[in-house]
């Protein structure tokens, strides 16, 4: 495994470890973390991991964080699966003081309020195991 590690972590508010297993999609993958270069929840990591791709994703993905959102790669040989790939990224994630961890797929893109919203509403309850946005398509 290879870690290309780029992070800046304010410290005030829960922290958030953002996990995107991926597999070549590097299209879907930049789009993706696109979107979230404009979130308004300020305190999280984003961590993609790179389950062996070969359409030179990673190299794509360290390039765009240079002048974008700060990505942490985490780089496997081989394809480990989505499973194999968030348990990765959530030890990584654990390591880091995270205090909540968000698996997303790397299809996936989010509206700018999202995580403020999620961890708004884990915040006010210790009994909230779990939270989860609502999915439109």
């Amino acid at each position: 495994m290879t870690n290309h590690q780029s992070e800046n972590r304010p410290s005030a508010s829960p922290h958030v470890g953002i996990i995107i297993p991926i597999w070549n999609g590097l299209d879907d993958t930049l789009e993706c973390l696109n979107s979230l270069k404009d979130l308004t929840y300020p305190h999280f990591s984003t961590i993609v991991v790179d389950n062996g791709s070969t359409d030179d994703s990673v190299d794509a993905i360290v390039a765009w964080s240079k002048s974008n959102l700060n990505v942490i790669v985490l780089q496997n040989k081989t394809n480990m699966g989505f499973t194999g790939g968030c348990n990765l990224g959530i030890q990584h994630a654990l390591s880091q003081q995270t205090d909540y961890i968000l698996l997303l797929n790397n299809d996936t893109t989010i509206t700018p309020d999202f995580l403020s919203i999620l961890i708004d509403v884990s915040e006010q309850d210790e009994g909230i195991g779990m939270a989860g946005p609502k999915i439109y398509r």
